[in-house]
C-alpha cells in the first residue's frame, strides 16, 4: 500500500516537473522565428513542437489519473482506519533513477547517445526489476537504443553525439 502511494506521489511530482519544463519549450518551438528559406523547406519547428506537445499531454493524463487514484485510495484508507508510515519523499528507486538520468546525459559527450542509452536502460531496468535476468535486459536495451538511433538519425535526420562511433567509422 505504501509503495503504491509513494509511486503515485512520485509520478505526480515528476509529471508536474515535466510539464513545467516542456511548456516553455513548446512555446519556443511554436514561436521561434526561423528564416523564411528554412521555414518553407524543412519546417524545423514541427518535430520539437510535436515531441513537447506529446510529453505535456501524456504527463497531464498521468498527473490527473494518479492524483485521482491517490485521493481515492486515501479516502478508502481513512474510512478503513489504516495508517501508513510517513511518506518518504524520494524512494530509493526514484533517487537512483534521477541520479542515473543525470549521469546518462553527462555521458553523451563522452560515450555518445547510443552507448550511454544502452548503459542507462540496462541500469534503469535492473533498478526497477532487480529479479529480471541481466542478459534479457541487455538485449532489450541494445535493440531499443540502436533502433531509436537509426530511426531518428536516418528518418528524421536528428544528429546525435557519437564520439566513439564517429572515431570508429
Amino acid at each position: 500500500m505504501e509503495s503504491k502511494r509513494d509511486f503515485r506521489v512520485f509520478t505526480i511530482i515528476a509529471c508536474s516537473l515535466f510539464i513545467l519544463v516542456s511548456a516553455p519549450c513548446l512555446w519556443m518551438a511554436l514561436t521561434q522565428n526561423y528564416p523564411r528559406a528554412v521555414r518553407d523547406v524543412i519546417k524545423p519547428y514541427h518535430f520539437p513542437a510535436a515531441v513537447f506537445a506529446f510529453i505535456i499531454l501524456a504527463c497531464l493524463f498521468f498527473l490527473v489519473y494518479n492524483l485521482h487514484m491517490y485521493l481515492k485510495e486515501r479516502k478508502i484508507r481513512e474510512a478503513s482506519g489504516v495508517t501508513l508510515k510517513k511518506f518518504k519523499f524520494i524512494p530509493n528507486k526514484s533517487a537512483a533513477t534521477f541520479l542515473g538520468a543525470i549521469v546518462y546525459v553527462l555521458l553523451w559527450s563522452v560515450l555518445g547517445f547510443t552507448l550511454s542509452s544502452i548503459l542507462f536502460m540496462t541500469f534503469l531496468a535492473k533498478v526497477v526489476e532487480p529479479e529480471r535476468p541481466l542478459r534479457q535486459i541487455a538485449i532489450v536495451s541494445v535493440l531499443t537504443s540502436v533502433g531509436v538511433f537509426l530511426l531518428f538519425s536516418n528518418v528524421f535526420n536528428v544528429p546525435f553525439p557519437e564520439p566513439i562511433l564517429n572515431s570508429i567509422l
